[in-house]
């Protein structure tokens, strides 16, 4: 059964019993298996195999599919439905939450399964897109007006929190360049677009001696 929580529905343990409710869900892994089965006789290799899903993704599919059949014509706040789902999710124990495990683990043999007949496009490897390498001769992007007022600022702020790690320094960078006046940025802006005029000076010639 289900339980109304501020016009969301989430699913209910019935007292004594350790099952998540619903027969609805016994009936949901067989299916994921049988569809497993069925997908595995018609693989496109070429094809990229989605991804597999965890067992608080299949949770949560179910607590959608129950609440579109509840109210078909209701438009889901998701933010609000995705925080009510992971309120209940904590309050399970691990026996409840073992059937959406089983069914993420029937998930899993199909995505790998599907992934070892998968057979990646020219440039990528194992479903991965491999980076193109850098060329150290390609002239240097210009840097942001924020980079350069770093650039500037940052011994100052080493100075006075030598104990800071990198993330604290770039917060206090941050807070910092919050803090500039208009015409205090404008030269920084001023001096990116000389550094543009530069790239773009650079970037042709070095395309023209490709």
């Amino acid at each position: 059964m289900y339980t109304m929580n501020q016009q969301f529905y989430v699913p209910q343990v019935i007292p004594n019993n350790n099952m998540v409710m619903t027969q609805k869900i016994n009936h949901m892994q067989p299916q994921v298996q049988n569809n497993n089965n069925n997908n595995m006789n018609k693989i496109d290799k070429s094809k990229k195999p989605k991804g597999r899903m965890s067992n608080y993704t299949f949770f949560v599919q179910m607590c959608r599919e129950e609440h579109r059949k509840k109210h078909p014509n209701e438009n889901v706040n998701f933010t609000e439905f995705s925080k009510k789902c992971a309120e209940r999710w904590k309050q399970m124990t691990d026996q409840e939450k073992q059937r959406f495990g089983a069914m993420a683990a029937s998930d899993k043999i199909r995505y790998d399964n599907e992934m070892a007949s998968y057979t990646p496009p020219a440039g990528e490897s194992n479903g991965q897109r491999k980076r193109k390498k850098k060329d150290p001769n390609a002239p240097k992007r210009p840097l942001s007006a924020f980079f350069l007022f770093c650039h500037d600022e940052r011994p100052a702020v080493k100075s006075l929190y030598p104990n800071y790690s990198v993330g604290e320094a770039a917060k206090e960078l941050g807070e910092r360049w919050n803090k500039v006046t208009p015409e205090q940025k404008s030269k920084y802006e001023a001096q990116v677009q000389v550094d543009k005029g530069r790239y773009e000076q650079e970037l042709a010639k070095y395309k023209a001696g490709l």
